[in-house]
């Protein structure tokens, strides 16, 4: 299977993701109706879209289940669709989120375990995540979409006020840096396209 773009969703076990992924898999099997997909009416024929069978998906999580056991648990797709689908669901790439900054109202949800990351650390995790998936599929285009958790708002700083003093931020460790400002980075440093679907 040839794939043209790549989709990369930041929280790809809640619901926004999972229900993508699954949806577009039952849809692609002509198992499910196409509804509210705009991008499919005639109007947008000219612009040359991405043709929905021709998108491949992964992800980062800070849940531990697979995917299908998420879309089981919450019912997304009817059993009877659930089990054709299961094979492509099941060879979605789906990476340990980093901890990094996560802050402690999400960790005690979770219950998540673990010190502090080195920022950089974690950027150069989700970049190399970025080309594993990048070479799995053979893509040249990818679309990083930020699904998480709506994040702790950030106040006015320094170290948003150029990329030189973000990425001394980055070096320091800096607390000011919220975990979807790390998929951001390693997105567009990576020549990925970026999607903030969070009011972060």
């Amino acid at each position: 299977m040839t794939y043209q773009i790549g989709v990369l969703f930041v929280g790809v076990l809640g619901a926004v993701a999972t229900t993508t992924i699954s949806g577009l898999y039952a849809v692609n099997q002509n198992l499910a109706p196409l509804k509210g997909v705009i991008s499919t009416e005639k109007e947008f024929e000219t612009l040359q879209l991405t043709p929905l069978d021709q998108i491949a998906f992964g992800g980062w999580d800070i849940q531990k289940e697979s995917l299908i056991e998420v879309v089981q648990k919450y019912g997304i797709i009817q059993e009877s669709i659930l089990k054709k689908i299961e094979m492509q669901l099941n060879d979605v790439p789906i990476w340990q989120a980093p901890l990094a900054n996560v802050n402690d109202f999400v960790k005690g949800v979770y219950s998540l375990t673990g010190g502090p990351e080195n920022l950089m650390s974690a950027v150069n995790q989700i970049q190399a995540d970025i080309e594993e998936f990048r070479k799995k599929y053979n893509l040249e285009r990818i679309v990083v979409v930020n699904t998480a958790s709506t994040e702790e708002k950030t106040k006015s700083h320094s170290l948003y006020q150029s990329l030189k003093a973000f990425e001394t931020g980055l070096r320091e460790n800096s607390l000011d840096i919220r975990p979807g400002m790390l998929y951001a980075y390693a997105a567009m440093k990576s020549k990925c396209a970026y999607v903030n679907f969070t009011p972060s």
